[in-house]
């Protein structure tokens, strides 16, 4: 169910392990379940997201490399957030994606 001020995460699937996620659906150019556009299938919603920062979230970012999408809310595992950045194992920030619920204060994070 979705909560007050909170935003859809859509979910695209190309194959059985590649996915996407993002709170755009103009990214992908559809929204409509079981379209496929660019080689993506718009397989829904995954949940509700939040838009701007909110009590107990963190953000959620954004990795590309080719051929490969890697999602986190530890900017310590590729070591940037700027997006356009290359950090670790080659992947480019595409920044943040949204604000999502977590059990930890991200303010906690300590990059060593």
């Amino acid at each position: 169910e979705q909560q007050p001020n909170t935003i859809p995460l859509y979910r695209y699937g190309a194959g059985s392990y590649s996915h996407f996620y993002t709170t755009n659906w103009a990214e992908i150019g559809t929204n409509a379940p079981g379209t496929v556009v660019n080689g993506w299938t718009m397989e829904g919603i995954l949940g509700y997201v939040y838009g701007t920062k909110q009590p107990d979230t963190c953000p959620l970012y954004r990795y590309w490399k080719p051929g490969q999408h890697f999602y986190t809310v530890d900017p310590c595992e590729i070591g940037v957030v700027k997006p356009g950045s290359i950090g670790s194992h080659g992947f480019k920030s595409e920044g943040m994606v949204a604000y999502v619920l977590t059990t930890f204060k991200c303010e906690t994070i300590a990059c060593q």
